[in-house]
Order: C-alpha cells, then sequence, then structure tokens
C-alpha cells in the first residue's frame, strides 16, 4: 500500500485513473477500482488498480496495482457448426472496445449480439470452447465492455494463459518502468501460450451455413 497524490499519478504514468478517481471522490465513494489499457512502445498494457479513499480528497491509498502484456493471440479459424469463427473475429475486431458503454446505447445492442455469437460458439464442443475463450481474451480483457456484461474476474482468470501479469504490493513503479520489468523477464524466461486442442474427425463441420 502506498499514500500518493492525484498529481503522482502523472509521474507514474498512471493519468488514466485520475478521471474515475475524481469521480468517485465527488460521489462518496470509500474504495474504487479502475482498469484502463494504455501502449507503452509497440505493446499494449492493461492495468488493473484498486484505490482507497482518503479524507483528503488530494490523497489516495493505493492497495493493488497489476499490469498485464497483451501478446499476440493468433487462431486457427475454423467453420464450427454454423459459425465462421475467422468471421466472427472480423466482426470483433471492427469495434473499439475500449470505449465506455452504457446499456441503453446503440454500441451495446451491435457488442452484445457479438458477445452472444461467443457465448454459442463455447457450447459448441472442444475446439468451439477454445476458441471463443480465446476470443473473449483478445478483445474483453480489461474493456468497460467486460465490466459491464463479459466478466471481467473471470476474463482476469482466463488470461494467465496467454498474457503475462505482474502484481506490485510493496514498490510501485512507473508504468513505464513495469513494462520494462515485464519485457525483461519476457527475453530471460519466454512465454509459451497453451497447446490448441487436437482436432477430431467428425467434431467441426465445414458447411457454410
Amino acid at each position: 500500500m502506498a499514500k500518493i497524490t492525484l498529481e503522482q499519478l502523472d509521474k507514474l504514468g498512471l493519468q488514466a485513473a485520475k478521471t474515475p478517481l475524481e469521480k468517485a471522490l465527488q460521489t462518496g465513494q470509500k474504495q474504487v477500482a479502475i482498469n484502463f489499457q494504455e501502449k507503452q512502445g509497440k505493446d499494449d498494457l492493461i492495468v488493473y488498480l484498486v484505490f482507497r479513499l482518503m479524507a483528503d480528497p488530494k490523497t489516495v491509498d493505493l492497495i493493488d496495482y497489476e499490469v498485464l502484456l497483451k501478446l499476440p493471440i493468433v487462431l486457427d479459424h475454423h467453420q464450427i457448426g454454423s459459425i465462421d469463427t475467422a468471421m466472427l473475429e472480423q466482426r470483433l475486431s471492427e469495434i473499439d472496445w475500449t470505449l465506455p458503454v452504457q446499456k441503453d446505447d446503440l454500441a451495446y445492442s451491435t457488442m452484445l449480439s457479438i458477445a452472444m455469437q461467443l457465448y454459442e460458439l463455447e457450447q459448441a464442443g472442444t475446439e468451439g470452447y477454445s476458441i471463443s475463450k480465446q476470443l473473449q481474451v483478445k478483445y474483453f480483457t480489461g474493456t468497460p465492455f467486460a465490466l459491464l456484461t463479459a466478466g471481467d474476474l473471470r476474463l482476469r482468470s482466463l488470461c494467465e494463459k496467454y498474457y503475462p501479469r505482474q502484481s506490485f504490493s510493496n514498490h510501485f513503479p512507473s508504468l513505464k518502468e513495469a513494462h520494462s520489468f515485464m519485457r525483461h523477464e519476457l527475453k530471460i524466461k519466454g512465454w509459451h501460450l497453451p497447446e490448441p486442442p487436437k482436432k477430431k474427425a467428425g467434431r467441426i463441420s465445414r458447411q457454410k451455413s
């Protein structure tokens, strides 16, 4: 845990947390969880923060700081039942999932429609389940849509297989330092993505609907 001022968030590269923190202070919340995506060089990071709000509105207590490094997830696409997974990913890629969304937004209806296809795919045997989970991790993790609908905690658990994760509890580095540390660890230890499930004859339909 570390007591920091709102101004120090800028120095840590966590300025994206300032606006939601200020809103939480205005509404009298005692604790707030914030997540956002940030670019460092060519890498995309997902940042999870938990703050305890203090009596002094200019000071907060940072009690949890976790960073995920998004690595490329390249899928082996198939026609599974009525779902062409390549076309499904194309639709997913055309939406900016990082934008704020409310359930009464028109964009939310489109997002929910695509998400329902993913959940349908999840029920379509071992390969459908695997591809659905990978697509959810790739596009939903750390997004407002995940918090609103897709199950953010579930996704954080799923993405352990796909994204390196680093938690900081005693020392809170800047986001740039955290990124450098994680890249250094990757260089030393490497990272092995989970093996895709083996194909079974008769499990996948190649027919177009």
